[in-house]
């Protein structure tokens, strides 16, 4: 399905020739993906987003958005009353997608979900099921658009496409911290953090760890060697990292494939202002398509 929703996708752009990458491929592409795991027509795919944004900037942490909380929760409101009313239609026509198992309760039917329980599930699906993913194929582009060498590589061996993947993971991730609360009072490199404080651990720096990563501010997409920290650890690893990841592998595949010659349109990129996440406004690019 992943495969079909990225063949789509670029039958639309192939005879473009130049497109804005992040607009036209990198947001669109893992938000169908999960239009169509969830059974959602694509049709509400811009609705959705605009309800995932406006989430996000509470959640995310933007810094030059003084009403996010109010945004965030007019939103959060919309967002679940569309989400009941696809609930709703599934009971009355049951369909076999993500919703209709959540509604069956699993294969066997033992674990039933209540409609607050599949409603809030799909909240969080589609907020961090694309917005991460977004950026980590966008970011991916770019870095490969900047480093000429890299990008010939991959382009010669698709093989490669796995570990470059991890590697944009590690290099620019889409995440670039996570925050706590600490439990007790600690002692931490000679700082201290009272019980209750909110600590903010930037993943991303520890992605670029010279004790753990050999050259690590270098971009190498033949890293073998690359225990990052993108997706979070232990039991709270990232429950989307194997769909992030096999969005990513299918669609570098897929461009990679079809097109060639890929080129960045610009001389500098602008970033998003929020804090939590590592994303770009635009990434405009041009290729040949390959006969």
């Amino acid at each position: 399905m992943v495969e079909r929703v990225a063949e789509e996708l670029l039958d639309t752009l192939e005879d473009r020739g130049q497109i804005d990458f992040l607009h036209d491929f990198a947001w669109p592409f893992p938000a169908f993906v999960i239009a169509d795991l969830m059974g959602i027509d694509r049709v509400h795919v811009p609705k959705l987003k605009e309800w995932a944004v406006e989430i996000g900037k509470f959640v995310l942490i933007a810094r030059s958005t003084p009403d996010k909380y109010d945004r965030a929760a007019k939103a959060i409101r919309e967002i679940t009353v569309f989400y009941q009313e696809v609930v709703d239609d599934h009971r009355k026509n049951p369909r076999d997608d993500l919703i209709g198992l959540m509604i069956r309760g699993g294969d066997d039917g033992s674990d039933v979900m209540s409609d607050d329980e599949i409603v809030s599930t799909m909240v969080l699906m589609l907020f961090a099921g694309h917005e991460t993913t977004t950026n980590l194929i966008a970011n991916g582009m770019l870095n490969l658009l900047r480093h000429p060498r890299q990008m010939t590589l991959i382009g010669q061996k698709s093989a490669l496409i796995p570990l470059a993947v991890e590697e944009f993971l590690r290099y620019e991730s889409s995440v670039q911290m996570v925050a706590r609360i600490a439990a007790d009072e600690i002692e931490l490199g000679g700082e201290t953090i009272a019980k209750g404080d909110r600590v903010y651990a930037l993943t991303a720096a520890a992605n670029r760890d010279p004790e753990y990563f050999e050259n690590a501010e270098h971009f190498n997409i033949t890293r073998s060697q690359n225990p990052h920290y993108a997706f979070g650890l232990g039991i709270h690893l990232c429950l989307g990292a194997p769909l992030a990841r096999i969005e990513a592998q299918v669609a570098f595949a897929a461009l990679f494939r079809r097109f060639s010659d890929f080129k960045l349109e610009t001389d500098t990129v602008e970033w998003s202002d929020e804090f939590v996440t590592r994303a770009l406004k635009a990434l405009p690019i041009s290729f040949r398509k390959r006969r």
